[in-house]
């Protein structure tokens, strides 16, 4: 799935270039190709994004489905994850989240889709749309005073990335389009997502996990 992935993602960066072409040889059929085209490989390209995301984390939800935070008495939090050989470690208050994300593309925006989920759930379950989980900003009034921040750590390289600024929790579009891996069929398809942008219900890590490893087992 990742070649596949990688593969339409090359061809429809090559295809932007019909474009230029067209108008150099002032081609209308080239034109439109160039148009609709590109839409349609970046369509394609994203459904298998989020195939090969639905592939992790590699290991069970017991050992991930909830982190123990800092509390907020301090403006800004640090949230250390560190990588041994692909499984990513999180330590606090005597307790350990492992992810394994061995082979995966994008780790450092996989961990910060999963903290932002863990961060929304409360502010989510039951009370607002499952949509809000995937929205660029939704504020999180708890951490309003506060800035929250990743920080991976890879051998000797180091990453520092903020989640929560001010209470405003954000995502990046990736990390936006990897928690939305497990309801992708749903947001495809308008009368899909005019259900999922009603409906209330409870949610949690157990929940978005086991979603998206059912929907996996039924292909």
């Amino acid at each position: 799935m990742k070649k596949s992935f990688l593969f339409s993602l090359l061809i429809f960066i090559i295809s932007i270039s019909i474009i230029p072409i067209s108008l150099m040889i002032n081609s209308d059929i080239l034109l439109v190709i160039g148009i609709l085209l590109p839409i349609v490989l970046a369509t394609v390209s994203m459904i298998l994004f989020w195939e090969y995301t639905r592939q992790y984390l590699k290991n069970e939800v017991e050992e991930f489905k909830n982190i123990s935070l800092p509390k907020n008495n301090e403006t800004n939090i640090v949230l250390k994850f560190v990588n041994q050989n692909g499984v990513w470690t999180y330590r606090h208050d005597n307790r350990e989240i492992k992810i394994n994300l061995k082979g995966y593309l994008f780790p450092t925006s996989f961990i910060k889709s999963y903290v932002i989920r863990q961060l929304r759930y409360q502010l989510v379950n039951k009370k607002l749309p499952l949509t809000d989980l995937f929205r660029r900003k939704l504020l999180i009034e708890k951490y309003s005073a506060n800035n929250i921040y990743i920080e991976t750590i890879n051998n000797k390289r180091t990453i520092r990335t903020i989640i929560v600024k001010q209470g405003v929790s954000l995502h990046t579009l990736l990390s936006q389009l990897i928690s939305q891996s497990s309801y992708y069929g749903d947001l495809l398809f308008m009368r899909s997502l005019v259900s999922l942008k009603r409906n209330k219900s409870f949610i949690d890590e157990v929940i978005y996990n086991n979603r998206r490893r059912n929907v996996k087992k039924c292909k």
